[in-house]
């Protein structure tokens, strides 16, 4: 609002000049005169004391408050002791009082959310898209300054559909939140099965092909066994259903806590005393860390059993 100050050869009676305009939108939780109106005085100190009169809350969103300028007369009366031959009024007879609102544009929510979106997939994924499945409406919001945060996402893995939340703040104080919807499609090299693998069966490194393959599919129910070209499974494992040819492999699809599989050579250590001796045996059991399976040396018709000290690692203490 304009203020000035009158010079010292204004009419004596009239000690303001209150020009009331026809609207008035604010911004502050609480009004004060000098937000609605422009004032003009001769008096420094009365003009410091209008501009600070208060007048309430400001309005809610969307529903105007008509103020006249009788009311305001007695108010100011009240409030400073002004009568009514020292204010002269201009302007309107009344003042309706908005709050100030600023508009959140759907189209701006869901450029920030696809890009904050295309960065979340880039480090999941080799090769994505996304698409809005609708365009949120625009909003008109009882702030000012209004400025727009992508929250974070909160899965683990890409989703056929997923929902970004974009929310509204005006001074750190969070007034709108809108929720933006993708179908999202999201490629990576997995490994498959190169043919048919029965439960049970050890994984082996012909056992698998690689493929890009969309991991928002239904096929896709739990995050790669391998990382993409990877030709080797570590620590060993064995499936635990039937796997068609063609299928992806997923963690829901192994046991990967076997240390041993039954049927691999893996290394024997005997220790004795100060004594070790390292050799290579057949695995007759599958084998946690720490379980004794039992083994046999190439040739020999008997079994031994052995300790389990790691990925293809057995030990015998004498």
């Amino acid at each position: 609002m304009a203020l000035s100050v009158l010079d010292a050869g204004a009419a004596a009676p009239v000690r303001v000049v209150i020009e009331m305009p026809v609207f008035a939108s604010v911004s502050k939780p609480h009004i004060c005169l000098g937000d609605i109106v422009s004032l003009t005085t001769k008096d420094l100190p009365l003009l410091r004391r209008l501009m600070a009169v208060p007048l309430g809350s400001a309005p809610r969103g969307g529903v105007p408050v008509i103020l006249g300028r009788e009311a305001l007369t007695r108010w100011l009366r009240s409030q400073t002791g002004l009568s009514v031959q020292e204010i002269e009024w201009r302007g309107a007879h009344s003042l309706e009082i908005r709050a100030a609102t600023q508009e959140l544009d759907g189209k701006r929510a869901v450029s920030l959310a696809a890009d904050h979106l295309k960065e979340w997939l880039s480090g999941r994924s080799e090769h994505a898209t996304v698409e809005p499945v609708a365009i949120p409406a625009n909003v008109q919001l009882v702030a000012t300054d209004v400025v727009l945060k992508v929250r974070p996402q909160t899965g683990v893995r890409p989703e056929r559909r997923m929902v970004v939340w974009v929310d509204a703040y005006t001074n750190e104080k969070l007034v709108r939140s809108v929720p933006v919807t993708f179908e999202v499609h999201a490629w990576k090299v997995m490994p498959v099965a190169a043919r048919n693998l029965e439960p049970g069966a050890g994984l082996t490194p012909d056992a698998l092909t690689y493929r890009d393959t969309d991991m928002t599919a239904g096929m896709v129910s739990g995050a790669a066994l391998l990382p993409s070209g990877s030709g080797d499974a570590s620590p060993p494992t064995r499936l635990r259903r039937w796997i068609r040819a063609g299928e992806v492999l997923t963690e829901s699809s192994i046991n990967r806590d076997l240390a041993v599989l039954r049927g691999d050579w893996v290394g024997l250590r005997v220790r004795s005393g100060d004594i070790a001796l390292q050799s290579q045996v057949e695995a007759l059991q599958d084998g946690r860390v720490g379980q004794w399976i039992r083994v046999r040396m190439h040739g020999a018709s008997a079994s031994a059993l052995a300790r389990v000290a790691g990925p293809s690692s057995v030990e015998i203490l004498q």
